[in-house]
C-alpha cells in the first residue's frame, strides 16, 4: 500500500472547510504571525475573513479556498478577488491567501499583482507541502493531514 504524500493529501482535501481555515491558522503560526484568530471555521458570518493575525504590527486578513477537485486558474483568481475584498472591509494591511491548487509562477505573479501595494502571501500547493514537510511542520501535518 502506497502512503499518501503531503501534496496529495492537500490537494485531494477531504477534511472541509473547518479543518482547512484551522490548518491554515496554524501554518500561519509557524510562518512567522502572531495573535493568529481564526474567525469562524464551524460557520457563520466572517464578515470576508477566516483568519486574522498580525505580523510586523500590521493587520492581516488570512483566506482559506481548499476545494476537493481542481479548479481552473479563472476559478482560483475569482475566489482570490473576492477574498481580497475582506482586506479593506477589515481595515488591514495585508492578505495571506491559501489555496490547495497547483500554480504556475506566473499564475502566483498573477494573483499577487491584483493586490496591488497591499502586503500579500500567496499559500499554493507547494509552499504548504514544504512548510508541513519541515520539521517545525511535523506537528501540523499529523494533526491535519493524519501523515506520520
Amino acid at each position: 500500500m502506497t502512503r499518501p504524500t503531503t501534496e496529495s493529501v492537500l490537494h485531494d482535501w477531504r477534511y472541509g472547510q473547518t479543518q482547512a481555515e484551522r490548518l491554515c491558522a496554524a501554518l500561519m503560526h509557524i510562518d512567522g504571525f502572531e495573535s493568529v484568530d481564526p474567525q469562524h471555521p464551524l460557520g457563520g458570518p466572517d464578515e470576508k475573513k477566516d483568519i486574522l493575525g498580525t505580523k510586523a504590527n500590521k493587520k492581516w486578513v488570512g483566506a482559506a479556498y481548499f476545494p476537493a477537485t481542481d479548479k481552473s486558474f479563472a476559478e482560483v483568481k475569482e475566489k482570490f478577488c473576492n477574498d481580497f475584498l475582506g482586506v479593506t472591509r477589515n481595515g488591514a494591511s495585508g492578505f495571506a491567501f491559501f489555496v490547495n491548487q497547483r500554480l504556475s509562477v506566473s499564475e502566483r505573479k498573477d494573483l499577487v499583482s491584483h493586490a496591488g501595494r497591499t502586503e500579500t502571501e500567496l499559500y499554493h500547493l507547494e509552499r504548504m507541502a514544504s512548510m508541513l514537510d519541515a520539521p517545525k511542520g511535523c506537528g501540523i501535518r499529523l494533526q491535519y493531514l493524519r501523515i506520520r
